[in-house]
C-alpha cells in the first residue's frame, strides 16, 4: 500500500470534508464512497485514493492532486503525559475519539506536511507545532504566533 492508499478513519474523512461522521457512513453505505467495513466496533476504513475519487467527481481530476498535497487536519481532544519538570515535554501521546499518536509520530507527520494537528480551548483553535527545546523536540500549541498551554489543559486519554 503506497502513501496515496493509506487508510483513513471515518472521523479523519469527516474532519477533512467538514461534514458529520454520519454523512460519511451514509456515503459508504450507499456506495458513493468506497470503503472497507471492519465489523462492529472497528467501523469503516477509507483509502485516501478512494476519497480523492469522490472529491474528483465533477472537478476533472484537479481535486485529486490538491487532496494529495493537503495535510489531513486532526483535532486533538486528549493527551497522555508523564511527569517531567517541563510539563510540555512530558506530553507523550496526542489523541481523539478515533486514534492516538505518539509524540514522534506527530512530529514526523507535522514535519512531513502530511497532517496538521490542532486543539480547542473554548471556541479558540490553537495549532500544534514542533517546539525545539533544550532537551529535544516536543509539541506545543500556539495561536496568533503565541505559544500557549492548551495541550496541558486537555483531558488525559483513556487507555
Amino acid at each position: 500500500m503506497n502513501e496515496d492508499d493509506s487508510l483513513l478513519t471515518v472521523q479523519e474523512v469527516s474532519d477533512y470534508m467538514r461534514v458529520g461522521p454520519e454523512s460519511i457512513r451514509r456515503w459508504l453505505r450507499d456506495g458513493r464512497l468506497a470503503g472497507v467495513h471492519l465489523g462492529r466496533g472497528a467501523g469503516w476504513r477509507i483509502r485516501r485514493s478512494d476519497l480523492a475519487r469522490l472529491v474528483d467527481a465533477g472537478t476533472g481530476g484537479a481535486a485529486r492532486q490538491a487532496l494529495a498535497k493537503l495535510p489531513l487536519e486532526v483535532e486533538v481532544t486528549c493527551v497522555t503525559r508523564e511527569k517531567l519538570q517541563n510539563p510540555h515535554s512530558g506530553v507523550t501521546h496526542l489523541g481523539n475519539t478515533s486514534r492516538r499518536w505518539t509524540r514522534p509520530q506527530v512530529i514526523s507527520a507535522i514535519e512531513a506536511g502530511t497532517h496538521s494537528f490542532y486543539a480547542r480551548d473554548s471556541a479558540d483553535r490553537s495549532e500544534i507545532a514542533v517546539y525545539d527545546g533544550p532537551f529535544g523536540q516536543y509539541l506545543r500549541a500556539r495561536k496568533d504566533g503565541q505559544w500557549n498551554d492548551v495541550l496541558l489543559a486537555l483531558a488525559e486519554c483513556a487507555d
